[in-house]
């Protein structure tokens, strides 16, 4: 018992400053998280459609599709197809492959990005990146990215994939400040640490385990303590220490379960590794055969009446609610189009 008192004490020192820090930051998650962009920002900042000059039947290829999705991008229509073997993009304006992003089309959707949030101060150039802080999450798959910072008061920073010209990520000054309170220290984010994927696994890992054992450990030791004394008190100790006492006792139930269950979010040693998720989703995603994605893209206003769209833009994306049954748009019919123009397109069988 003696032993483990001192491991327990000692253990309590180095790991409830983390389990501290984490209950803490926990409370700023509640209200602000990681910055992110939402699905509702990025159609906000997306130029309305142009397709008058477009071809994007002829685009579609024969093979049939997982999912595609038409916008603009630094001003040409752009026809992004996921298939099974990937994702490629065409510009419909050239009917031409697109291999990847320039300096001048992720500073253009950089600022179309930003114009759409109001955000309409100038920026600096764009300065290409492998990862830092915001953007470490999923650098290895997205490849680098373009930096663009505005002068705005809030001091925007907008990234923008070189690969595929998206904006995959955007903060400012406000939104970095409470990540700092927040998000970065409740899953020990730094980008020293983050940037070596297995490391910090290995560290949040462990971390978690050793909060475990100081809980159960803690838990054990004040069970075993826990005895009527000739005052009528439950406890051997006095003062601050019989409160620790107790405290402990009612609350490191519930402190356990949230350490451990925050150890068992990290997969630890593989334990909750399945395959049954996998093997519900092929027979599950469907496909989009060309010819429907075809009548889905001529029912798109600008598509159909030639000259340029008129009326407010419609900031909504258009998607198909089963294959061959359009939710967002008309069937192709002999009647005229609905005016307006879509700052997005997207067909994504379920």
């Amino acid at each position: 018992m003696r032993t483990m008192l001192i491991v327990h004490r000692y253990l309590g020192v180095v790991v409830g400053l983390v389990m501290a820090l984490w209950c803490l930051s926990g409370f700023v998650m509640i209200y602000r998280g990681y910055p992110a962009v939402t699905a509702a920002q990025r159609l906000r900042g997306l130029e309305p459609l142009q397709l008058n000059a477009a071809s994007p039947e002829s685009s579609l290829g024969e093979a049939p599709l997982a999912d595609f999705r038409i916008e603009m991008l630094a001003g040409r229509p752009l026809l992004r197809l996921y298939d099974d073997g990937g994702g490629r993009m065409i510009d419909l304006s050239a009917a031409a492959p697109v291999e990847r992003a320039g300096p001048k089309t992720a500073a253009a959707q950089a600022a179309a990005y930003a114009a759409g949030q109001g955000v309409r101060s100038p920026a600096q150039p764009p300065r290409l990146i492998y990862q830092d802080q915001w953007t470490v999450e999923g650098a290895g798959s997205r490849g680098p990215v373009y930096r663009v910072a505005f002068a705005d008061p809030a001091r925007t920073v907008v990234y923008v994939a070189s690969r595929t010209g998206e904006v995959v990520q955007a903060t400012d000054r406000q939104s970095r400040l409470w990540a700092w309170l927040g998000a970065v220290p409740h899953w020990l984010y730094p980008h020293a640490l983050r940037r070596h994927g297995q490391l910090w696994t290995q560290v949040v890992i462990w971390t978690s385990t050793a909060g475990v054992f100081l809980t159960a450990t803690g838990l054990y030791v004040g069970i075993m303590r826990l005895r009527r004394t000739r005052d009528r008190r439950w406890s051997p100790y006095q003062g601050w220490r019989f409160w620790h006492h107790m405290a402990g006792l009612v609350f490191g139930l519930f402190t356990l379960t949230w350490v451990a269950s925050g150890l068992l979010t990290m997969n630890p040693w593989g334990l909750l590794e399945s395959s049954a998720g996998e093997q519900m989703q092929a027979p599950l995603a469907g496909h989009i055969a060309p010819a429907d994605a075809a009548a889905f893209l001529r029912a798109a206003p600008g598509a159909v009446r030639p000259g340029p769209p008129s009326g407010r833009p419609l900031r909504r994306p258009a998607r198909y609610a089963r294959p061959g049954a359009p939710a967002s748009v008309p069937r192709p019919s002999s009647r005229a189009a609905p005016t307006g123009s879509w700052s997005a397109a997207r067909w994504r069988p379920r």
